[in-house]
């Protein structure tokens, strides 16, 4: 019962609404410029003072709401893959991928496929005698640095 009452404090569970964040920052900020505690009557105005825990909680709310809603987020996320380097496994992979678009001519319904295998070796004396290669696995993270890897 308890995860279900708080299943909308999950990522995604929220809906933002930034408007409403908004106003309310605006009233706080209005609450905190104004020279009286909102009680005068000749400003109209002024925001009672009795307002500042509702405002407050208002904030709060809607600023948990746009994180959890997710919308924030992807802005974020961008920035931080660009300015990521890739590790040599995603850039020989990126390479192989733009080789794959630019200069081979497939044949009408032939693709390239990407696929990840075990590759299980010996060695004597510190040099290579043999490798097998064991099965092929969907390639959807990078094995070396885990990255999600894009599908074509």
């Amino acid at each position: 019962m308890l995860d279900t009452m708080w299943h909308f404090m999950e990522m995604g569970g929220l809906k933002a609404n930034y408007p409403a964040l908004k106003e309310a920052c605006m009233e706080m900020r209005q609450m905190i410029m104004q020279k009286t505690a909102g009680q005068r009557k000749d400003r109209p105005k002024d925001i009672p003072w009795e307002n500042w825990e509702r405002v407050k909680v208002t904030i709060i709310c809607e600023a948990m709401a746009l994180v959890l809603s997710g919308e924030y987020e992807p802005k974020e996320e961008k920035k931080k893959m660009e300015l990521k380097p890739q590790c040599d496994f995603c850039e020989f992979l990126s390479c192989m991928k733009k080789v794959d678009k630019s200069e081979i001519n497939w044949r009408q319904g032939e693709k390239p496929m990407y696929k990840a295998a075990l590759v299980h070796g010996y060695q004597r004396r510190g040099k290579s005698i043999g490798t097998m290669t064991h099965g092929t696995f969907d390639l959807n993270f990078c094995p070396v640095c885990g990255t999600k890897l894009e599908e074509e």
